[in-house]
């Protein structure tokens, strides 16, 4: 039933796209890990009710676009004669005191190569004190006057160039707003016409293919790479091929590479292995006998009636929780985290065998991490035609479902995924 409600999945995202032959607004991108219109769009496609969810995402992420106003700091110079552009995320840990920053995806530092001009999305509230001298490091403003003056000249430049034509609806939204800002900082510090090369670490994301689309119309001689730089999630439908897709997408993995020809429409010659330039040293201890939290807590009923489930077939003694990075100070996680450990404590008094297996909460990509170390894995869906790995569509991966919202994976090779 979940393979096959996948498969509908793909299908009705893939014939939208063949319609539009794009993919590079609201409407169309299909990340399952944020509650974006194409998200609810699907979840209405298969469910009618979901279309109110579906409506009010739209005004979500139209009033959101007051929220998309960035600032940002560079010390370069326009008439510089760097020709390489790397497109990534920055968060305050990833400076030295020196300014100089540390890519954790790429695992390159901004001083190795002085040729590359970093776009950083800065995440972090509090600024580097220093940056270095090939950073333009965008960060979203605090001011809630600058806020909504850009939300109203946002919309009335909007009508002023594209009065009377459909397509301005489709840019009332943060990911519109979000793409014309970067594009603007680039134009402004960048001489783009003299880039030659561009790489970005990608998912898919409407900005990035704003970025791509407008590198590839300045020069079709440019080459541009995105790096995937995460194991991929059960429906990736973030990273369907089009005419804003890079020119060359590099992977981790033979998976991948299967799936993405196969259902993400992406020719083969485009996709290029290479060894993980973000997890190179897993150690395998630390996703052994773990019990990974996912960054969104969603249906914690869910969880706790999948543990109990769970510990009476399995002892749980010696499992160690592990919070998301991002919550630790989240009150859902760490209510989650004292109930599932009451639940242990009542289940596995007298249990004394403890096998090597890890749980999973929610959508994660953290369980391929694990599978592809030989770990079993078990891993709780609270909404498993989203969350499930099936092995009609990851042939690697054995899969049996325990109950409705619990799956246990076996890899069948390793090394599938890094």
């Amino acid at each position: 039933m979940i393979p096959q409600l996948q498969k509908t999945i793909i299908d009705f995202v893939i014939k939208k796209n063949n319609k539009k032959n794009y993919s590079n607004d609201m409407f169309s991108y299909y990340a399952f890990f944020e509650k974006t219109p194409g998200y609810f769009l699907i979840k209405s496609f298969l469910r009618k009710r979901y279309y109110l969810n579906y409506i009010f995402s739209l005004i979500k992420y139209f009033i959101g676009i007051a929220n998309t106003k960035v600032n940002y700091i560079t010390r370069i110079k326009k008439d510089n004669k760097k020709k390489n552009i790397i497109v990534s995320w920055a968060f305050q840990n990833n400076f030295d005191e020196n300014g100089v920053y540390a890519d954790k995806y790429l695992k390159k530092k901004s001083n190795e190569n002085k040729e590359n001009i970093w776009l950083l999305i800065y995440m972090d509230k509090t600024l580097p004190k220093k940056i270095d001298d090939n950073l333009i490091l965008v960060y979203k403003t605090t001011s809630v006057l600058k806020k909504i003056i850009f939300f109203y000249s946002y919309i009335l430049n909007l009508f002023k160039i594209n009065f009377f034509k459909l397509k301005i609806f489709k840019k009332m939204n943060s990911f519109s707003s979000t793409s014309s800002q970067l594009l603007e900082i680039l134009k402004k510090n960048i001489n783009t016409k003299n880039v030659s090369e561009l790489l970005v670490v990608y998912e898919g994301q409407p900005f990035q293919k704003d970025i791509i689309f407008f590198f590839k119309e300045q020069n079709k001689d440019v080459k541009i790479q995105g790096y995937d730089h995460s194991a991929p999630t059960p429906l990736p439908l973030n990273l369907i091929y089009d005419k804003y897709s890079p020119n060359e997408l590099l992977i981790t993995g033979n998976a991948q590479k299967i799936f993405y020809n196969k259902f993400l429409s992406w020719p083969s010659e485009k996709l290029k292995i290479i060894k993980s330039l973000r997890f190179r040293d897993e150690e395998k201890s630390f996703y052994t006998k773990k019990i990974f939290f996912p960054y969104e807590i969603r249906s914690p009923k869910k969880y706790l009636e999948s543990i109990i489930y769970l510990s009476k077939l399995e002892n749980l003694n010696t499992h160690i929780i592990r919070n998301h990075p991002l919550q630790f100070n989240s009150k859902k996680h760490l209510e989650l985290s004292k109930d599932i450990d009451s639940i242990i404590l009542a289940e596995n008094k007298n249990k004394i065998e403890n096998k090597n297996f890890s749980i999973f909460l929610g959508q994660t990509t953290a369980v391929l991490i694990a599978l592809d170390l030989g770990i079993t894995c078990y891993h709780i869906c609270p909404d498993p035609i989203f969350d499930s790995y099936s092995e009609e569509l990851w042939k690697t991966i054995e899969v049996k479902k325990l109950s409705k919202n619990l799956f246990k994976y076996t890899s069948k090779t390793i090394n599938n995924f890094f």
